[in-house]
């Protein structure tokens, strides 16, 4: 048994450092936070579109895909194309949610917030401090905050947590406080004024009907950085096909996961909430009306931080 596992990681080791297979994306990770853990090295396909055939899709007589989140601008092409089936014989339906949104949800993108991508990280992380802080107080805790990096969501936290203005709150914060997402959630739900700071895995599969969330902001619009090794792969894999990867892949994974974060806020229809985007480029990009069409109708504000406070209040 001891043999045949030093041979696998053998294997293992040779095919990372010496001879990896072109279907496949090689990249090491480390965390400078906590060296204890190692060097992590990770291996994984660049389409698993050909192994879903061949192991499940391709041996079913028949399979049912359900979820609120495989139509991007109306069309079911880039879902099928991840699990390669674009080529092959399909019935699709799409069908609105029966929630009645425009009554449940308003939407906030602050006016007097500079471009995202004019700023570094640390200086654009205590411009989101602040408008986090004001969107707290008027809720009154209750929030989640959802990011696209851990690097921005630590610079933000602490940003938050040091001006001492919402001492009176509790902060949970995924990579910081500690203990599981699970836990996390829980934490979160039993305390009446708590504010939870999230990433990746927070922007999908959680469930907190009520009050118990009330306001969820977004600071970033969810594009995959360009130099994270999956993205990069994919985006390499489309250029040599003579296809944008912007519009293949980057702007459709980002609807998607704008949708669910947004379906983080309403999961019942007595449910009442707020969103705020604090990426302008919602607003002034090219792309930005996808994203605005990739949730239901509801109605869109642009306020300045007082503003924004207000609207919170009264809506909550």
């Amino acid at each position: 048994m001891l043999l045949g596992h030093l041979q696998d990681t053998r294997d293992s080791l040779h095919e990372f450092f010496i001879k990896p297979h072109d279907e496949n994306i090689y990249w090491l990770d480390y965390t400078n936070a906590a060296p204890q853990h190692g060097v992590t090295l990770t291996v994984q396909p660049i389409s698993g579109s050909k192994r879903l055939w061949d192991s499940y899709f391709g041996r079913q007589k028949s399979v049912v895909m359900t979820s609120a989140t495989l139509v991007v601008k109306d069309s079911f092409k880039y879902f099928k194309e991840q699990l390669g089936l674009e080529n092959e014989p399909m019935q699709t339906a799409s069908f609105p949610s029966p929630f009645p949104y425009k009554e449940l949800v308003k939407v906030l993108v602050p006016n007097d917030l500079p471009d995202i991508n004019c700023l570094s990280v640390e200086e654009f992380s205590e411009t989101a401090a602040n408008h986090i802080i004001a969107a707290a107080q008027a809720a009154k805790g209750r929030m989640m905050v959802l990011f696209t990096s851990h690097e921005m969501l630590r610079a933000t936290y602490h940003s938050v947590k040091d001006s001492g203005v919402l001492d009176e709150f509790t902060l949970f914060a995924q990579g910081i406080s500690g203990g599981s997402r699970m836990r996390l959630l829980r934490n979160f739900q039993n305390f009446e004024k708590a504010v939870l700071f999230g990433t990746t895995s927070l922007w999908e599969g959680v469930d907190i009907p009520g009050e118990d969330l009330s306001c969820l902001i977004i600071v970033r619009l969810p594009f995959s950085p360009p130099d994270e090794p999956v993205t990069a792969a994919k985006c390499q894999l489309l250029e040599k096909q003579g296809r944008n990867p912007f519009s293949a892949y980057s702007l459709p994974e980002a609807l998607l996961r704008f949708r669910q974060g947004f379906g983080r806020l309403i999961r019942t229809p007595e449910d009442k909430g707020i969103l705020v985007i604090l990426d302008r480029r919602i607003i002034t990009a090219k792309y930005g009306p996808e994203f605005q069409k990739a949730i239901p109708e509801v109605d869109w504000h642009q306020a300045s931080i007082s503003e924004m406070a207000e609207m919170i209040e009264e809506w909550i």
